[in-house]
């Protein structure tokens, strides 16, 4: 009994640690926190802590100072808005090899002969435990019979990590939001590594099952997920074309059919952590 309130308290410690990174800050959002009366020592630490994304042209910060924000919040907003948008242009000019993988976010993009390039969708995975004495096992699901995206065995797939901060490694989660799944994978996930590599993903055939798209991963019998079993697992090659870019090699032999990249190096599956997890699915026909 003492061992299952245990894993019950660490569960809900995760969950606490594991919350939604904070809401991205706008110019709305700082004025609607001036016009409640919050000191500027508060929204100030907002600003330094979250990410943000802010109008600083001049007539922006003329609606800034009509609604009572005060200089000292505009200057930080300023700040750290001209911060992000440099650092920006120098991803830009670092992450360019003749013109073709200037991605401003990090991403999984196809596309074919090097342009009209597509961000693959991130897509909620089901997961289900299923107790066995020799083969406990999670079934992975995706919903629904195929994918939005079709790619070709020619078509260009690229992985790109384009960094918060120049250091790759930074446990900073400043441009994470729930909006984009990938940009919250490239930084601090419940104190968790970053991601840097297409190596720390997983790429995975599934099967048709019904209405569903599954694959199998292996689990102990304390209901903790470890491997994905190995028949699902379709081993890839990259090159790294840039900085922050990747080109996917896929196999010359692979088979039409219905597949996803998994991210696996932030945390593990536990039966008793109902964790929402996502996947990058598409089609190869």
């Amino acid at each position: 009994m003492r061992f299952f309130f245990t894993l019950i308290l660490i569960s809900t410690s995760y969950f606490v640690g594991a919350k939604n990174f904070a809401d991205t800050l706008k110019n709305s959002t700082i004025i609607k926190m001036t016009t409640s009366k919050l000191g500027d020592n508060l929204i100030l630490s907002s600003i330094s802590k979250s990410p943000v994304k802010f109008d600083i042209s001049p007539d922006a910060m003329i609606a800034l100072k009509k609604a009572g924000v005060s200089d000292v919040v505009i200057e930080s907003m300023v700040k750290k808005q001209s911060e992000i948008d440099e650092q920006l242009a120098q991803n830009l000019t670092n992450n360019s090899t003749g013109g073709k993988f200037t991605f401003t976010k990090s991403g999984i993009y196809f596309g074919n002969e090097g342009k009209n390039f597509t961000k693959l969708d991130p897509t909620l995975l089901n997961s289900k435990y299923k107790f066995g004495f020799y083969s406990p096992r999670f079934i992975k699901s995706i919903d629904g019979k195929s994918a939005n995206y079709i790619l070709s065995k020619n078509s260009d797939l690229y992985f790109n990590f384009v960094p918060s901060k120049k250091d790759l490694n930074s446990t900073n989660n400043s441009g994470a939001t729930n909006s984009d799944y990938m940009e919250a994978i490239m930084n601090q996930i419940a104190g968790g590594n970053v991601a840097i590599s297409p190596n720390e993903f997983k790429l995975v055939k599934l099967s048709p099952r019904g209405n569903k798209r599954v694959f199998l991963q292996n689990a102990n019998m304390a209901g903790q997920a470890s491997s994905i079993k190995g028949r699902y697992i379709i081993n890839f090659k990259y090159e790294q074309v840039s900085e922050f870019t990747y080109r996917i090699i896929l196999p010359a032999d692979i088979e039409p059919g219905q597949y996803c990249f998994i991210y696996l190096a932030s945390k593990q599956n536990n039966v008793f952590m109902n964790q929402v997890e996502k996947s990058f699915d598409f089609e190869i026909k």
